[in-house]
């Protein structure tokens, strides 16, 4: 029996019926094949294994080798597991919620536990006034505390050693006086098993190709087998409800099943069916690979991030080579997945509910192509358009980077012999456009090496990996402020993610011997320019001579903003931005037909007005209008930006509004949740409702049903884009926005800084509860507004 620590809601949306199309002329029906269904129902990152082995192994080895290293993300949350008295047997939990790892705590744990999960130490319940009722029940708990050298400078990854440390604890149901949590199943809607891949499952088990298969565990999954023989198996899983994806669920268990195929009555390691024991990194490297073949060949969306990451994780403890480990690794997982699939008809467990779903995807594709087909230009045409693209990109751009990469290599080693200019190919369309002349794009060695060692604006060589390719994709030129024949690059260079500043000298002249030649000479590179200088030449100097829109938004959003002024340059420049490539208007008459709906300023009026707020927090606010409002809130940790947030939808319910209030850090079925709400008013709850839903398809429905959304906090929703909040915030005028961001280091709301300028009001709270309005467009920013007093609060400067 499983159990779980919280509960949460999903809002259904009516499932409605697709549309009846018309049939348009020329397309006709087809059978489709059992790849093609697939492929149109779910989302594999790669093409199918059995398509292209090679390409696969190709592709799967090299990105394990390039991918940077990240975190492993646990793909499902910790349970509880109950006996049929309802007794708990894993799963127990510190009274803060900590789930309690160690074996032996464990052990001593089943022997002293009632029915709930949760321990308390001594230490605790006198601190908190509770009474011990039976002293029996007392046990030892192991805990380690990470101990250093330097005290100065520590970090708990960087414990010079780890301290064993025994606590009494007690089970709460065995103490009195004490607060404890309840225990509520988690209603998982959205988790349903899946069909197709389910009657694979049956088939596995119907060929004895598994062992049972038991969903019995808190917090891990595994094979396991007796320790000298495989006479006794099975595979232990943590349920499918406890995965955040479903699919997830199936990738760790084709993991674990994978693990199984190592039983030398299936397949072991090794010819002829002999067990190999590999090496417990290598064998991880062997399950995950074959869990990856098996969930593509399925078509199941697995997150191949995750699986990367684990592979890089475990590559890094194999000894010997690793390309030879990879490939071993490899070898095994292909002959597993070769056995679990062998005379399995894929086409025949797809159940026809899917196949229909499939028929209706491959109806509406065909019906898009037949479309776009007649809106296409003639071949004539699209020749003429394409050879002017090719002529105005760089030249062989492909073959010029693989030339400045190989050279650049050498340099790196100190193997050049040739000390000839790097060459960058020809001006892309965008160098072009600002009158830079149809030169080649030189840099010379020398220039490399002397900038790569000067102490004011170093960089790595490595770095400039692809520079060609970046010069040619640039996300802004600008005039030179001190040079009137140069040109300033900004551009990114993506393996490194770093950002370029580039002074192009234009159409240089040197002699070689008698002849004169020219050239567009890279004069100097610059890595990480401040981006407030970067901004000034943008509003203030004036420039800016070109502009990609999209990248040089998203630019701005990923850098870190540390004041003020900076908030108000960034206001200016993407003003700016938005406008600078939209046609501008000669005289009046170009004004005819451009708009329908243009007036004089003065006929202009208000589509609405500022409607004012009582209490001091609406002073503090200032007002809102019913058109694009949306306030954000960032702040240190448990300064008080949830019950601020709380207050504020107080505030909003109370002007009749229907308030949806999306709780994702705290659970709308904690206590604490209650603490925060206690400040809403009883006749104001009628308008507030409350989700944990974290979709971001379920935020967009609900959109046209709130009037306010309030959301704690935006980091945890699903699939969130760094431009998301923008896009909504223009997407749905009508709804009032507020939200909190967890702040950045710098005390920038984490996850981009445009959402600071798509918002009307910006709040920092700091620690004690004082609210400050850095950006407020309704109101002065000098008010200081304390959370836990509710109340505005005098300052130093104030008479």
């Amino acid at each position: 029996m499983i159990g779980y620590l919280e509960k949460t809601k999903d809002i259904q949306t009516k499932k409605t019926k697709p549309e009846k199309t018309t049939k348009p002329r020329g397309i006709k029906h087809r059978v489709l094949k059992t790849s093609e269904i697939l492929k149109g129902l779910f989302a594999s990152r790669l093409d199918g294994w059995k398509d292209d082995k090679e390409k696969f192994k190709t592709e799967l080895i090299n990105d394990i080798k390039s991918f940077l290293f990240g975190k492993w993300e646990k793909p499902w949350k910790a349970g509880l597991i109950f006996d049929e008295d309802g007794k708990v047997l894993s799963g127990f939990r510190n009274i803060s919620g900590r789930l309690y790892k160690n074996s032996s705590n464990i052990l001593s744990m089943e022997r002293n536990s009632g029915k709930s999960p949760y321990f308390i130490t001594i230490a605790a319940l006198k601190n908190q006034g509770g009474k011990l009722i039976d002293k029996s029940k007392v046990l030892s708990v192991l805990s380690y505390i990470p101990m250093f050298k330097d005290m100065e400078n520590k970090t708990p990854r960087q414990a010079d050693w780890m301290l064993p440390k025994l606590h009494s604890a007690v089970n709460v149901d065995y103490c009195e006086g004490v607060k404890k949590p309840i225990i509520k199943e988690v209603s998982f809607i959205d988790h349903e098993l899946n069909e197709y891949v389910e009657n694979f499952l049956k088939e596995l088990i119907k060929k004895k190709r598994v062992p049972k298969i038991y969903n019995d565990q808190a917090d891990r999954c595994f094979y396991g087998h007796l320790k000298l023989s495989f006479s006794k198996e099975s595979i232990h899983m943590v349920d499918f409800k406890q995965f955040h994806q479903i699919d997830s669920y199936y990738s760790v268990l084709f993991h674990e099943i994978t693990h199984s195929t190592k039983n030398p009555k299936r397949l072991g390691r090794g010819k002829l069916g002999a067990t190999k024991t590999l090496k417990y990194a290598n064998e991880e490297l062997v399950a995950e690979m074959g869990a990856m073949i098996i969930c593509t060949e399925l078509g199941l969306k697995y997150s191949r991030r995750n699986s990367l990451v684990y592979l890089k994780g475990w590559l890094k403890s194999t000894k010997g080579d690793i390309d030879e480990n990879l490939l071993e690794a490899y070898g095994f997982a292909c002959d597993a997945a070769e056995y679990l699939l062998e005379g399995i008809n894929l086409a025949k467990l797809v159940p026809k509910s899917m196949q229909d779903r499939a028929k209706e995807n491959e109806q509406e594709t065909l019906e898009e192509r037949s479309l776009k087909k007649k809106k296409e230009p003639g071949p004539s045409k699209v020749k003429k358009e394409t050879s002017r693209k090719e002529q105005l990109s760089l030249w062989g751009l492909n073959n010029v980077n693989n030339e400045f990469n190989k050279r650049l290599n050498l340099l790196i080693k100190g193997d050049l012999k040739n000390k000839a200019p790097f060459n960058l190919g020809m001006p892309s369309k965008s160098l072009l456009s600002t009158k830079v002349p149809l030169l080649p794009i030189e840099i010379s060695v020398t220039r490399l090496t002397k900038k790569s060692m000067q102490k004011n604006h170093p960089f790595d060589l490595k770095s400039l990996k692809n520079l060609p390719n970046a010069i040619a994709n640039p996300i802004a030129i600008f005039k030179s402020k001190t040079q009137k024949n140069s040109k300033i690059i900004l551009t990114e260079l993506k393996q490194k993610d770093v950002s370029f500043v580039i002074a192009l000298e234009v159409e240089r002249t040197f002699k070689q011997g008698v002849k004169e030649s020219k050239i567009n000479s890279i004069r100097s590179i610059y890595p990480r320019k401040p981006i407030s200088q970067i901004l000034k030449w943008v509003c203030k100097d004036g420039l800016l001579e070109w502009v990609d829109e999209k990248k040089a938004l998203n630019w701005i959003n990923k850098q870190q903003c540390d004041s003020a002024d900076v908030i108000y340059l960034i206001e200016c420049s993407v003003n700016i931005i938005q406008n600078f490539n939209k046609p501008k208007l000669q005289n009046k008459t170009d004004l005819k037909g451009l708009n329908e709906n243009v007036t004089s300023l003065s006929d202009w009026k208000p589509n609405t007005h500022i409607i004012s707020l009582k209490t001091d927090l609406g002073k503090f606010i200032g007002g809102y209008e019913r058109n694009r409002f949306a306030m954000v809130v960032r702040g240190e940790k448990g300064a008080g930006k949830t019950r601020l947030l709380c207050q504020v939808i107080n505030l909003f319910a109370s002007q009749a509004l229907n308030c949806l209030f999306k709780s994702l850090e705290v659970s709308p079925e904690s206590e604490l949740f209650g603490s925060y709400t206690g400040c809403i008013e009883a006749k104001n709850k009628d308008h507030i409702f409350v989700d944990a839903n974290t979709s971001l398809k379920t935020l967009e429905e609900q959109c046209k049903i709130y009037d306010c959304i309030a959301i704690d906090s935006w980091g945890k929703l699903d699939g969130i884009d760094q431009t998301d909040f923008g896009r909504l915030v223009e997407k749905y005028p009508k709804v009032i926005w507020l939200v909190i961001f967890q702040s950045t280091t710098n005390g920038t709301a984490r996850g981009g800084i445009m959402s600071e300028y798509d918002s009307s009001l910006v709040v920092q709270v700091t620690k004690g509860g004082d609210a400050i309005c850095e950006k407020n467009r309704y109101n002065s920013t000098d008010l200081v507004y304390n959370v836990f007093q509710q109340e505005l609060i005098q300052t130093e400067n104030e008479s």
